[in-house]
């Protein structure tokens, strides 16, 4: 690994610090217990809403590897208690958040991909460990597919539980097969990390394709099948052309929104609905087409409902 890496990590390490001293109290501790802190406070990038899950579930079993108390510091571009509510674990700070200079390690682990956070993170030393991350590095510790997708369900549902809202309105949204597309900037309609915008003939063509590629899945059931996207085009698509079901709802992704024109509350609440609904479903299928992204969104919601899942590309 180059030393212009480890250099830019470590700018990006002060850089946090800096930015949290607001947070900072000069007594020497301020717990009796060692704990992690996970940060999704929107000082730096944070991935989507399962890369956001990646990074919590993840240091929720190194907090449990290490016996360090567990805490979820997620207030931007909300705050996560809105929407999923503490179940067994009581990840909420108590009286807000601080750190204490003298006794605190700032780890920040955003697509370290090749970090091996079991190995390391018990050698640090410091009462608080302040993280960011949007990771999964369970499979580091889970042998096998099958272990890894059910001890992640079992985090999931250690630390969460929906709010009202978001239960209610799923209540009658069990379908048995979801198919999910994720086509990112490709239709001009999504704003993402990526910066591809096809020609609108070329739009036209793929969300054809994708369609196509669906309906020879599904076979003579369309109807009782429903259809998740990122794009609100494809999903006006679908609706106009075929008998899949869609949901209302406009998806926005976290890292990339005006805070000044989000309706808050509806479009995020889209967000982990859709979450909900795919883990709810017997079968999931991604559909990767061209150049479309290839998601993680369906196959971690199919690891919380222990759906099969299967992904058609081409």
């Amino acid at each position: 690994m180059s030393m212009f890496f480890h250099l830019k990590r470590y700018a990006k390490t002060c850089q946090l610090i800096v930015l949290n001293l607001r947070h900072v109290s000069w007594s020497s501790k301020g717990s009796n217990r060692k704990r992690i802190i996970l940060c999704v406070d929107g000082k730096t990038k944070h991935g989507g809403f399962v890369d956001r899950l990646k990074g919590i579930v993840s240091f929720y079993e190194v907090a449990k590897a290490t016996n360090r108390d567990f805490y979820i510091h997620h207030t931007h571009p909300f705050e996560l208690d809105d929407y999923l509510h503490p179940n067994q674990i009581d990840w909420k700070l108590k009286g807000g958040f601080q750190w204490y200079p003298l006794s605190t390690f700032f780890l920040v682990a955003y697509n370290r991909f090749d970090f091996n956070v079991f190995t390391s993170v018990p050698k640090i030393q410091s009462d608080t460990i302040i993280v960011y991350s949007n990771v999964d590095y369970t499979k580091q510790i889970y042998s096998g597919e099958i272990d890894h997708q059910l001890n992640w369900k079992q985090s999931f549902e250690e630390l969460f539980c929906y709010n009202k809202s978001i239960q209610l309105k799923a209540v009658n949204l069990n379908y048995e097969k979801v198919f999910h597309t994720r086509f990112t900037s490709l239709l001009g309609d999504f704003k993402d990390t990526t910066e591809l915008v096809l020609q609108p003939e070329k739009q036209i063509e793929l969300m054809q394709k994708v369609l196509i590629s669906m309906q020879n899945k599904a076979a003579l059931n369309e109807k009782n099948i429903l259809v998740l996207s990122d794009s609100y085009k494809f999903l006006e698509y679908i609706e106009q052309y075929s008998s899949f079901k869609v949901l209302e709802g406009r998806p926005v992704h976290m890292d990339h929104i005006d805070l000044q024109k989000l309706n808050r509350i509806d479009d995020h609440e889209k967000t982990i609905l859709d979450f909900l609904i795919i883990s709810k479903a017997k079968n999931v299928t991604l559909f990767q087409i061209d150049n479309m992204y290839n998601s993680n969104f369906s196959k971690f919601a199919s690891f919380v409902g222990n759906s099969s899942f299967e992904k058609i590309s081409s």
